[in-house]
Parts: C-alpha cells; structure tokens; sequence
C-alpha cells in the first residue's frame, strides 16, 4: 500500500482520487459493496472501513418489512481476507430479532418460516449458497400462507401463526 493519502482526512482522500462522486452515489443507492471497494482504493484501514460502513447502515438496516417488498437478499463483503456482512444482512438479522416470529422449520433444517409480527405476511428464511460455510449470506422470501402450510406441514389453524388477514 503506498502512502499516497496519508494525513488526509477521507473526504480529502475521496476527492483527490477523483472518487468522491462515485462514493456518494454508492452511498445514495445504499451500495455497500461499491463504497466499500472505493474506501479500498483511497487506501483506509480495515477499521476505518468497517466504522465508516457501520454508520452507512444506521438508517437503512433498522426498518421493518415494508407491505411493496418480496425479498430482502444479503450478500457478504471481503475486506482484506475477511467476510462480514451487507447492511441487507444486517438488516435481516435485525427483522429476526425484532419483526418477524419463527413459525417451524423445513425438514432440511435449513429453511425457515417466519411471519412478519406487523402485517402478518410469511417470510421464508433461506440460506442461498449451501457450498459456503455456514450456508452463505441469509435471504428472506415473501411467501403465500397456503404455500408455506404446505412446505412447511402446519396446520392453518396452528396456535403458533398469528391470525392474518387472507
């Protein structure tokens, strides 16, 4: 790593690398990945990076489900030999915690329903890349009530769903 930027603040950094437009786009279309590589390039730190990408999440990874979405998709982001995970990862974790009620689980063990506590809509938790470890970044899929009673084998009147509007 040559020592091009040091002593500069990262605006500085960003703006005599000629990239401070494109962060901010990256930044605008909460693009993790894109700002990310651009942080890389104008030479930060691991933990600046990670500090820097930690306040981009603040405000987008902490909203419920909204009624217009049908999947929240997570990826995982490589910083110098590390995975860690997207603000969309992040934010399923937060929707598991806090929005959405584990109903059962596939015969599998790898899939998962959920419903969501406010609008009562089923989720299934999937773990997309079964090759990496631990099954890869999660995703969340809006799934019908009568597709999950039958993938997942539960009967419509199970204590455990919340009482939806169908």
């Amino acid at each position: 790593m040559s020592k091009k930027y040091k002593g500069m603040t990262v605006n500085e950094r960003l703006y005599m690398s000629g990239l401070a437009d494109k962060f901010d786009l990256a930044v605008q279309l909460k693009n993790v990945q894109q700002a990310t590589s651009i942080l890389q390039k104008v030479e930060l730190s691991h933990e600046s990076i990670l500090e820097i990408l930690q306040s981009l999440r603040i405000n987008f990874e902490f909203i419920a489900i909204t009624p217009d979405e049908n999947e929240i998709v997570g990826n995982w982001i490589a910083v110098d030999g590390k995975v860690y995970n997207d603000q969309l990862s992040n934010r399923i974790e937060y929707l598991i915690d806090n929005c959405l009620k584990k109903i059962s689980t596939d015969k599998s063990g790898w899939n998962f329903l959920y419903q969501d506590i406010n609008d009562r809509r089923f989720w299934e938790l999937i773990y997309r890349n079964g090759h990496y470890h631990g099954g890869g970044p999660k995703a969340l899929y809006f799934i019908e009530k009568k597709v999950a009673i039958k993938k997942y084998n539960i009967e419509a009147n199970n204590s455990e769903i919340l009482a939806s509007s169908e």
